[in-house]
Formats: structure tokens, C-alpha cells, sequence
């Protein structure tokens, strides 16, 4: 609880679940026929947390997908449960694919960790799609680099969030072409139909509004966008920061070991993100109890094969 109260405090300018509420505003706009967009957003040079929660950050096609969690208490309830869920049960099933039936304590331990980790609570006081996005990102060391099916849930987590999209390249061999099939077919398929809700102008104002964003940097919030901004300035900080983590993506996918490269691909993940709030770094949460889980795994592996021995 204590962590909970810090979290608020740190946020003290928004009010809890405020992704919720910014999501829920533009449902309720694009319903209304209004624009998507804050007007301030499409003008000039502006600071995202000033527009909250008439502005909106994300791609228009996102509004689809939100439809159901808005406007309600069921809504927010039925929001964090699947946020919590996906980010659990991620966790759960990473830790499983390396431990086996020996996965109960050190995923205690897990959830322990979680109760001292504030960007846990911040992501679920300010219920943040980045627990959903974290969950995806541990589903996919659970599920491995054979399966493309990988590509149905990145290509529904880049239309929220873009950053997640990285994760269609996952898969390996064949498995990765079926990835990216499915996640183009998800993320054109929900823009298409989208389309009439939001309207081809929201479209049109969706990369102004965010090249328009200026870096919110301080406050908990410090990325290497900020870090570049300084020598380059605002708007090629942020296209630098793309670029080294494309280059990070790059090192990931040439990586023969898929340990090392789902770390490298989280970083890849991370390194682009201009406003890094304090959930993001459920990645590298992720990243670490998988790094763990590899650990735990290797200290068994002599005793599994002393028992085999032992058998035969």
C-alpha cells in the first residue's frame, strides 16, 4: 500500500487510472463526432502531460479495441484485471518454461518482488496498457521462437501502443513470416474498420500531433531522448533514439542466443520511448526474471541429470 501511496504522490498532477480516462475521452469524442486530437496538439510545440485528458497520444485505430473498458466502473474493473492478468500470467508462464513443476516458490518470490517494485504500482494507479504490454513481452519467452501466433497479439499491441510491434520479429524461420502476417492482417484489419469511427482525418493528424510533442523529461521520467536532447534537440533526439533501437533490434535478431536476444529485444523496445513514465520498466522486469529463470534452470540441470543417470 505504501508503494500504491507513492506512485499517487509521484503523479500527484493526474488523477488514478488517468490512461483510463484518456482512453474513455476519446471514445466518448470520436462518438460525439469530435476530433480525436486536442487542437493545441495539431498547432504548435506542446507537452503531452499538459493535454491530459482531452489529448490523446496513440494511433486513432486504438479507439476500437478500448470501446468495451470505457465509460463504466465494470469497464475500469474488466481494464485492469486484463492488464494485471496478461502481465501475471506472463510472468507465471516464462518462469514455467524454464523451471517446470518447480516454478510455485520461485514465482512467489516474483510477486514479492512486485510489492517493492513502483513501477508496478505506477502502472496499475495510473492503468497503463503497459502491464498488458509487459505480459506480452513475457509471453513470449514462455511461447518460444517457433510459433508464429506471436504476431496476432503484437499486431493488437502496436495498435495501442506502437513500441510493442517489435515483437512480431520474435519468432524465428517460418514462425516469423507467420508472425508478421498475422500481426499486418490485426493491425490493418482494425485500422479498416475503425475507419468510419474515427474518420481518415484523425489519421492524417496522428504523426503532427505526435512530432509536435516536446520531451517531458524530469520528474521520474528520464529516457535516451532526453539524454540526447540536449546536443541534437527535440525532434532529432527522437529519430536518433528510433534509430538505436533499431540497431538494437538489429543485434537482437543476429543473436544466436534467445536468452541474450529477448533481453536485447527489450532494450530495443525501451530506447526509443521519449516519455519513459516509471511502468515502462516492466520490461526490464520481465527481462530480469526470465535472466533468473535461466539461472535456476542451469542449477537443476546436474541434479535432473545424476537422477536420470541413476534410473537408466
Amino acid at each position: 500500500m505504501i508503494l500504491f501511496a507513492e506512485a499517487v504522490a509521484r503523479d500527484g498532477k493526474n488523477p488514478p487510472f488517468v490512461d483510463w480516462i484518456v482512453h474513455g475521452s476519446a471514445v466518448g469524442r470520436v462518438f460525439a463526432g469530435q476530433a480525436l486530437f486536442e487542437a493545441r496538439q495539431l498547432s504548435g510545440t506542446y507537452f503531452l502531460p499538459d493535454t491530459v485528458p482531452a489529448g490523446y497520444a496513440y494511433p486513432p485505430a486504438s479507439v476500437l479495441p478500448l470501446i468495451p473498458f470505457s465509460g463504466t466502473l465494470l469497464g475500469l474493473v474488466a481494464w485492469l484485471a486484463l492488464n494485471i492478468g496478461v502481465f501475471l500470467s506472463g510472468l507465471w508462464a516464462a518462469l514455467r518454461r524454464d523451471l517446470g513443476d518447480r516454478t510455485v516458490v520461485p514465482f512467489a518470490f516474483v510477486l514479492l518482488g512486485l510489492m517493492f517494485f513502483l513501477p508496478f504500482a505506477s502502472g496499475v494507479i495510473s492503468a497503463n496498457a503497459n502491464l498488458a504490454n509487459a505480459g506480452v513481452y513475457a509471453w513470449c519467452w514462455a511461447i518460444g521462437r517457433a510459433e508464429g501466433r506471436i504476431g496476432l497479439v503484437a499486431g493488437l499491441a502496436a495498435i495501442v501502443k506502437v513500441f510493442p510491434g517489435a515483437l512480431v520479429l520474435w519468432p524465428t524461420g517460418r514462425a516469423r513470416r507467420e508472425s508478421l502476417v498475422l500481426a499486418i492482417g490485426v493491425a490493418v484489419g482494425l485500422t479498416v474498420v475503425s475507419l468510419p469511427l474515427v474518420g481518415l482525418q484523425s489519421w492524417m493528424d496522428f504523426p503532427v500531433a505526435i512530432s509536435n510533442a516536446l520531451l517531458s523529461c524530469g520528474e521520474g521520467r528520464y529516457s535516451v531522448p532526453c539524454a540526447l536532447q540536449p546536443l541534437l534537440g527535440t525532434g532529432v533526439a527522437k529519430l536518433a533514439a528510433i534509430a538505436l533501437g533499431g540497431l538494437v533490434l538489429i543485434a537482437a535478431l543476429r543473436t544466436r542466443n534467445d536468452r541474450l536476444a529477448f533481453v536485447l529485444f527489450g532494450v530495443a523496445m525501451l530506447v526509443p520511448v521519449p516519455d519513459m513514465h516509471p511502468h515502462y520498466w516492466l520490461i526490464a522486469y520481465v527481462a530480469a526474471v526470465v535472466l533468473i529463470g535461466g539461472l535456476l534452470a542451469s542449477r537443476r540441470r546436474p541434479d535432473d541429470q545424476a537422477t536420470q543417470t541413476s534410473v537408466h
